[in-house]
């Protein structure tokens, strides 16, 4: 498995700071915008590099959350970050499986889960 382990959110306010990513999310979103772009190609560019060996599995991750719910509001959630997820994946059993479960490419499910051994 390959791991990508900083997602979109996470790497934007890795860039910044937690402070200055939040608030450019609301004051600047045209700058938020352009990291995030930027952050996509790179993973595009890993992708293409990574799809070139024998993989079982490819993982991205994010954190945009709090225990109980997002760290920014939905709106704004919605409009800057979701538009890149299909799939959600959680360890976090109160979370109800509908959440986990997405359309994907059509008319295949897919559903994402964490194996602890």
């Amino acid at each position: 498995m390959f791991s990508i382990t900083m997602g979109y959110f996470e790497r934007l306010w890795s860039l910044f700071s937690m402070e200055e990513a939040l608030a450019n999310m609301i004051t600047d979103e045209k700058l938020t915008m352009e990291v995030l772009d930027k952050v996509e190609e790179h993973h595009h560019r890993l992708l293409d590099t990574v799809l070139d060996y024998d993989y079982e599995a490819v993982y991205f991750g994010d954190d945009w959350g709090q225990q109980k719910g997002l760290i920014i509001g939905p709106n704004l959630w919605r409009k800057l970050i979701k538009s890149g997820v299909d799939v959600y994946n959680t360890v976090q059993p109160e979370i109800p499986v509908e959440y986990c479960v997405s359309k994907y490419r059509g008319d295949k499910d897919t559903f994402t889960v964490d194996l602890y051994v």
